[in-house]
């Protein structure tokens, strides 16, 4: 039997999606799995009729063998399901947007406001309507759980989903009672206990309201007062703990994002999102389940960002001493808009770049910084929650903190930064999320041995490790294919490699020069480690200064948001997700979006980068980031690229699955006449290119060994003269086998065309190519194919596969032991069995010795 259910305690957007399941899964029973907020209860009351909902399972629980649970992940929220769900032995399918955690149920999850939008997607996706009153109560569930989308977990979705319920016939008129109800007496006086015995209290600088309060009859709607009670206080936090009816029941409720309830709650039994959770407990009472709360407070809240995760460290400051002029050339380098200043480590003012473009407006450049710093500085401990930042921020109109421990200046705070937080989109970390069980899904067991080992050394050490670039990206791709794995550490990143070694059954390669290494594995995997740095450009395309950084500096100095993520694999936050800048709401809306506004000016390559990277995924450009990319371009920047690194990223190109949807973005937006102006882009290398890809598909399962990128080099030379092909070779650095290819190939083109043509009428075997093809890849014969006669593709192929396949069993040794002297015979006879063996000849060694025993005995006679 079939049975869909949700979590005990349902709400609206429960009951919708039971419902929109119900819709995709038509053969299942509907069952509510325990007790439903009051207002549920009061609309199933009323519509009923229209409802095939059960409230109790309407069969023994051993009949059922697939579950599908929508709305919650959490096998203690079942009700009466739970029992069935432990024992693991049926099938269960979960759609959830709640966080999903190591112990949640196996299925579907999706960060979204309310659960209803996942389930409308499916039945969109499906072709699947719904009624007037269908889309009313989905409409219900999206807005409860949203605020009429208006909460910070609200995504573009949800309100792409409410936009489809209301073209359905979805009634805003009849959702209103349900949603606006007023308090009824006994949530009231519920309301006025809990408001008569509370405490505010501090949990790390986190102000936390905790309600308590026991009633002999149960109370629904504890969410609703939890609600009330938040905007009555300004508490960062709001607990109730209410026990009624033999059960405790716990609300939690949060102010921001910036501050998960859910991971509390769940450590309780009990589940929900950042901003509202909640749980219910038996068998204790109100005091010992609020020790337990307490506890649970002291020792887990965290608020995710605290001043000395978002400052920038090590900050450029200057000393009472330095000269205005020194001070102007460090603001120019740097694009600071000010600069701390420092009488030895004590910070004791800040300078503006107002102040310097003043002083030396005046020729005072001279002039000690003393004379013209402002000693009213603002500052905060490492340890400041984002609240109390903003508030200092908002009180007294600062633009920049210090952050500062024992009179030290440890960093600095931006308005730039704070904003940046406030508008990433709601993302994570804000949410907390922890990607250690995606990280374990998606890593050999070796590579996650070797996580491991790096994690203990860099707690030994104390240095703060990270995973970052592609491989967290891919984590929510889905698509992880690389054996490549990217850390970071906010330390010496070569000592930290070399003790590394030492655990690990690899190879290093150090390269001092960048600060990086690389630990080789056996079986192709490798670690590239780094120290977190910062970057600087002097000037446009050119490469960066670099220097020391912290986590979130390293990660801004990155491309696009997408790939400016990382994994913390420190043992306080093991697996968290830190995401400042919003990059997995981007590919979720599935766009490119660049960290800073002179991205593209700074490093032109990362237009290539981008256009590859939308290629790969179908993803678009973000509307500002489209309109940097253009400016980048119209500016002529990219021109001022070195040859070598425009090859870069051309490589990169070529070995995506299909480099021709990329090179056409290319060439449309003007960039292939910056960085390629010797190659002109003609109709017959656009075909070549279109082309190629299909004929890769055909020809890559025969020649495993086949190198793309030399394919492709191949076309984009062709025709060229020989002066522009040799000075692309010099410029881009080629390898010594692609200049050998590209030479041969050059070469050969002609004698191949004339020789194909002389032979058409006649038929041409594998063997007639041999002569000229013999020096020639796997990748010329591919590149002859495409730019060759239609006639011509065929016996390319076929010569190829042959080719390949073909074995000869004898050499020269053989020969010498059958008493014939060694000279140029044996060298031709050896190549006309090549020829015999390529046009299909299957003969033994043996067979091979008596064929090549009479070939060289037919050569004597003639001789003599």
């Amino acid at each position: 039997m079939q049975v869909i259910t949700c979590h005990t305690q349902a709400d609206f957007d429960s009951l919708a999606s039971v419902l929109a399941a119900g819709k995709l899964y038509p053969e299942a029973t509907m069952v509510l799995s325990g007790k439903v907020k009051e207002n549920v209860r009061e609309f199933l009351s009323l519509y009923k009729e229209y409802l095939p909902v059960y409230m109790n399972p309407p069969c023994e629980l051993d009949e059922i063998d697939d579950l599908i649970v929508v709305d919650t992940g959490n096998k203690e929220r079942l009700g009466f399901f739970r029992s069935i769900a432990e024992k693991g032995k049926i099938k269960i399918t979960v759609y959830d947007h709640h966080p999903k955690n190591e112990d949640s149920l196996p299925g579907y999850y999706e960060n979204l406001g309310a659960n209803t939008t996942f389930l409308i997607e499916k039945l969109q996706s499906q072709s699947v309507g719904v009624n007037a009153f269908e889309a009313t109560l989905m409409l219900l569930g999206i807005y409860e759980d949203t605020g009429f989308l208006t909460y910070a977990n609200t995504t573009a979705r949800d309100a792409r989903a409410v936009a489809w319920l209301l073209e359905q016939g979805a009634s805003l008129w009849a959702i209103h009672p349900f949603l606006s109800q007023p308090l009824s007496p006994e949530q009231q006086e519920l309301l006025t206990t809990l408001l008569s015995h509370y405490t505010l209290e501090e949990f790390h600088r986190v102000k936390v309201l905790l309600a308590q309060a026991v009633v002999s009859e149960y109370v629904g709607g504890l969410s609703l007062l939890a609600g009330e009670i938040s905007k009555m206080n300004k508490a960062d936090a709001v607990f109730l703990v209410v026990e009624m009816e033999k059960h405790v029941y716990v609300v939690g409720r949060s102010g921001s994002d910036m501050l998960p309830v859910n991971h509390i709650l769940e450590a309780l039994g009990g589940g929900g999102h950042p901003l509202a959770a909640s749980a219910t407990i038996k068998h204790s009472s109100s005091q010992e389940v609020m020790e337990r709360l307490r506890h649970l407070l002291q020792k887990e809240l965290q608020p995710l960002f605290l001043a000395k995760d978002l400052m920038s460290s090590p900050v450029k400051a200057v000393q009472l001493s330095d000269s205005m002029e020194n001070v102007g050339y460090i603001l120019s380098l740097y694009g600071y808009s000010g600069c701390p200043v420092l009488d030895g480590t004590k910070v004791v003012g800040m300078v503006t770049r107002r102040d310097t473009d003043k002083a030396l407006r005046h020729g005072l450049g001279h002039g000690p910084v003393k004379g013209f710093m402002n000693p009213h500085i603002l500052t905060i401990p490492p340890e400041a929650t984002l609240a109390e930042i903003l508030k200092l921020m908002q009180e007294s109109s600062a633009g920049r903190l210090m952050v500062v421990e024992n009179e030290e200046l440890l960093g600095i705070i931006s308005r730039s930064d704070v904003l940046q937080i406030m508008h990433s989109g709601g993302t994570t970390p804000l949410s907390g999320i922890r990607m250690w069980q995606k990280l374990q899904e998606a890593l050999p067991e070796f590579m996650l041995q070797a996580l491991q080992k790096a994690m203990d050394l860099a707690a030994q050490r104390q240095e703060k490790l990270y995973l970052v670039g592609g491989v967290v990206r891919d984590l929510f791709m889905g698509n992880r294919e690389g054996k490549d794995i990217d850390l970071v550490l906010e330390g010496d990143s070569l000592s930290f490699a070399n003790e590394l070694l030492h655990k690990l059954p690899g190879q290093i390669a150090p390269h001092s020069q960048f600060a990086t290494a690389t630990i080789t594995f056996s079986d192709g995997w490798h670690i590239d480690i780094a120290s977190t740095r910062q970057e600087y450009y002097q000037e446009p395309a050119a490469f960066p200064i670099v220097e020391a950084g912290s986590i979130r500096q390293d990660l801004i100095r990155r491309d696009f948001t997408i790939n400016a993520m990382a994994i913390s694999l420190n043992k306080d936050d093991k697996g968290l997700l830190l995401d400042f800048f919003g990059g997995r709401m981007d590919i979720t809306a599935r766009q490119l979006k660049v960290l800073h506004n002179m991205s593209f000016i700074e490093d032109p390559t990362r237009l290539l980068r981008g256009m590859r990277f939308a290629c790969r995924y179908g993803f678009t450009w973000e509307k500002q980031t489209a309109i940097l990319a253009q400016e980048a371009i119209d500016s002529l920047v990219p021109g001022k690229l070195t040859p070598f690194r425009i090859w870069d990223e051309l490589r990169l190109v070529f070995l995506e699955e299909n480099p021709w949807l990329a090179i056409e973005q290319i060439y449309k937006s003007g960039l292939w006449q910056l960085i390629l102006p010797e190659i002109p882009f003609t109709p017959a290398l656009a075909l070549a290119f279109r082309q190629a890809p299909s004929l890769l598909l055909a020809w890559l399962p025969i020649f495993s060994e086949f190198d793309k990128v030399l394919f492709y080099v191949m076309i984009l030379l062709n025709g060229l003269s020989k002066e522009v092909r040799e000075q692309f070779v010099k410029d881009c650095q080629l390898p010594r086998y692609y200049r050998q290819q590209l030479a041969k190939v050059r070469e050969t083109a002609d004698k191949l065309f004339a020789l194909t043509q002389k032979l058409r009428h006649n038929g041409i075997k594998p063997s007639d190519l041999h002569p000229i093809l013999q020096g020639v890849g796997d990748e010329g014969l591919l590149y002859f194919s495409i730019f060759g006669k239609t006639y011509i593709q065929p016996i390319l192929a076929l010569y190829g596969q042959q080719r390949k396949e073909m074995q000869l069993q004898i050499n020269g040794s053989d020969l010498k032991a059958l008493g014939f002297p060694p000279g140029p015979a044996f060298r031709k006879v050896l190549f006309q069995l090549t020829r015999k063996k390529i046009d299909g000849w299957q003969g033994s060694k043996e067979e091979e010795l008596e064929l090549a025993k009479q070939m060289l005995l037919e050569m004597e006679e003639k001789n003599v």
